[in-house]
């Protein structure tokens, strides 16, 4: 059975700005959320989150990702690594700061981390294909 987080309506239109991961008190699950840019359409609410990431324990040392149900907008995610999973959320955070500060995608590398915070550079000479 799927969360009810995951058939909320995806906001095509949204924007994110950072991200977190929450893990459930049973510890079998583990959900990320970004965090929306500006104003929530509709709502009038700042800074809302969206879920867009499911983990779920397969054994104890190993967490399998999936991107939500309702989150198709960034393309599909289906990972064991971490580091595939940060690699993608940091992509759409770069994304969306970017556009948030109008400004090209190329001029801005984004690191994030599990609490949500954020550090922002100038991407030049770093694998940006530059």
């Amino acid at each position: 059975m799927k969360d009810p987080e995951e058939s909320l309506a995806e906001d095509k239109h949204a924007f994110f700005v950072g991200y977190r991961e929450v893990r459930s008190n049973d510890k079998k699950t583990t959900k990320v959320y970004l965090t929306r840019a500006g104003v929530t359409a509709g709502t009038g609410t700042a800074r809302g989150e969206t879920l867009a990431a499911v983990g779920e324990n397969t054994s104890s040392a190993v967490v399998r990702f999936r991107n939500a149900g309702n989150f198709t907008e960034h393309g599909s995610c289906r990972t064991d690594s971490k580091k595939e999973l940060y690699t993608w959320l940091d992509g759409i955070v770069a994304e969306g700061i970017a556009r948030s500060e109008g400004m090209d995608t190329k001029g801005a590398k984004e690191t994030g981390g599990i609490d949500g915070s954020m550090t922002q550079g100038q991407g030049q000479g770093q694998g940006q294909g530059q």
